[in-house]
């Protein structure tokens, strides 16, 4: 939303101007600008105030917040202008014939879904760890892949949920995808009871 100043005549006493609140539209391949409300001739907030009283009014229309506290006089005025909006858009509504669209219903404590798993962590100490060429030197050291890919998943473990030994089993059998991305198997963790 925009708020645009628009000449709409002459008078005896010089050119009249008219404020109006407007919205970019797409149509096909142009955009064009539809005025969605004349705000008035008698628009009281200076040109550099017009953006900040368009996001305002947008918020208000949308049901948000806005993300700083505006000043009393301009959301007293967001308002009343969100307000009237909103009434141009029924009576418009109110004209047409509407056609209802189907409606979905989604009933939330049926919801059901598996244990999800980490991923982001994981993916960012994957990269750090092989720019140092960590399981090159493991391998160097003699650890097979199997053992390689093992220690790598402990290491994730110490790097992103620093805990017991116990606890860090448990994260990567049950929280963590740090064994599906590097390819070793859970089973080959040390069982929790164990520990």
């Amino acid at each position: 939303m925009c708020v645009r100043c628009t000449q709409t005549g002459f008078s005896k006493h010089g050119p009249r101007f008219s404020h109006r609140l407007c919205e970019s539209v797409r149509s096909g391949s142009k955009v064009r600008q539809v005025t969605l409300l004349n705000v008035g001739a008698d628009f009281p907030l200076p040109e550099r105030r017009w953006r900040a009283f368009a996001t305002l009014v947008q918020c208000l229309d949308a049901g948000t917040t806005p993300v700083f506290d505006p000043d009393p006089e301009m959301l007293k005025l967001a308002q009343r202008t969100a307000s009237r909006l909103q009434r141009r858009r029924h009576s418009c509504s109110g004209n047409r014939a509407v056609v209802a669209e189907p409606v979905a219903t989604v009933l939330l404590h049926s919801l059901h879904h598996p244990p999800t798993r980490s991923v982001g962590g994981e993916r960012v100490a994957l990269a750090a760890l092989h720019s140092l060429r960590f399981s090159d030197i493991l391998r160097g050291r003699g650890f097979s892949q199997d053992e390689a890919s093992l220690a790598t998943a402990l290491v994730f473990a110490r790097m992103l949920h620093p805990s017991s030994e116990r606890e860090a089993s448990r994260w990567l059998n049950q929280a963590s995808s740090a064994c599906e991305l590097l390819g070793c198997d859970t089973q080959t963790l040390p069982a929790q009871n164990s520990l």
